[in-house]
């Protein structure tokens, strides 16, 4: 059997971009809502906790967004479940995918990355169809 194999490593390259623009946007997200909640300097405490408590940075919070959700839920209680509806339904948003309620924090984001992958693009501000 004959595999292109520039064909494979130009999928997987447009895949890692894909999914790097993903996080990017998560990432952007999250610190607008973080910010907005509670400025500058309230945002600046959130992320030194995720470092002392979680040793989680800034920068890796879309691939750990399960011990992102935990340190959300240790650090502000049943609070937390009011910033990831903020961040859930602004990714929802600008993915143009509807919000689908009754699903954990990390699990949405999960979902969130499926058909953003299987689709092959992110376009910030452009309607994605399911």
């Amino acid at each position: 059997m004959f595999y292109d194999w520039n064909r494979i490593w130009l999928a997987c390259e447009i895949e890692m971009k894909e999914e790097d623009k993903f996080d990017d946007l998560l990432l952007k997200i999250i610190d607008e809502q973080l910010r907005d909640l509670f400025g500058e300097i309230g945002a600046q405490l959130i992320y030194d906790y995720l470092v002392n408590r979680y040793h989680l940075k800034k920068k890796d919070i879309p691939k750990k967004i399960d011990v992102f959700a935990k340190a959300l839920e240790d650090y502000f209680g049943s609070g937390a479940y009011v910033i990831q509806r903020l961040v859930l339904t602004n990714m929802h948003s600008q993915l143009g995918i509807a919000l689908r309620k009754n699903r954990g924090f990390a699990e949405s984001i999960a979902r969130l990355r499926s058909p953003c992958r299987k689709l092959g693009a992110i376009h910030i501000g452009d309607t994605i169809e399911k």
